[in-house]
């Protein structure tokens, strides 16, 4: 009776020492509850074509699907969307702009997430360059894929009488899947970034 239980003991310890592990190691994953955008029905309301002069870029939200943003009145810093029927995907655009000094020695640099079940790649788009991080984790006892794409455009700001003003548009674009999803998730995520246009 006593090996029995000291079996069932072990092999419970054993288990939790699995999943606990597995957990750990997606602790890098986000989920849709981790985006600080706004949460559906909340903030301004983006649909169809989107352009933006300040940051120089045009984006199309897929059809059927809207885009939330911070409140009205707010400084435009991008839009969160939720994808139909699933509470648990959605695809985050953030961006933001940062002025390079004369004293900078480098411009800061977007640091992919990285571990050891991550795949990082080149990507190329209408007038920007990037990187493409894969990675897949646990979370809340689930599996999920986050899709990170990030890239900065240079820019540069004409100042009457004055040497024109050097600054970079940093952008990031996640894609947040369940595992299980990522097929159909990641077709609509594909689609938003071909129409991504920067100038």
């Amino acid at each position: 009776m006593k090996s029995a239980q000291s079996s069932t003991v072990r092999l419970t310890v054993i288990l939790c020492l699995f999943f606990c592990s597995v957990e750990l190691l997606g602790s890098s994953i986000s989920t849709c509850d981790d985006i600080k955008m706004p949460h559906r029905e909340s903030g301004a309301r983006y649909e169809g074509m989107i352009r933006n002069d300040d940051y120089r870029f045009s984006a199309v939200i897929p059809p059927h699907l809207t885009g939330w943003g911070a409140a009205s009145g707010a400084p435009f810093h991008g839009f969160t969307i939720y994808l139909p029927n699933d509470a648990q995907s959605c695809i985050d655009f953030s961006i933001a702009i940062h002025v390079s000094l004369p004293e900078d020695e480098r411009h800061a640099q977007h640091s992919p997430k990285s571990d050891s079940r991550s795949h990082i790649k080149k990507i190329k788009g209408n007038g920007w360059i990037g990187i493409e991080t894969t990675t897949r984790g646990r979370r809340h006892g689930a599996s999920f894929d986050n899709i990170d794409i990030t890239f900065s455009v240079p820019r540069i700001t004409p100042v009457e009488g004055e040497q024109p003003i050097s600054s970079m548009t940093d952008v990031g674009i996640t894609l947040v899947t369940p595992t299980q999803d990522r097929n159909r998730t990641e077709a609509v995520f594909r689609e938003f970034m071909a129409q991504l246009i920067f100038r």
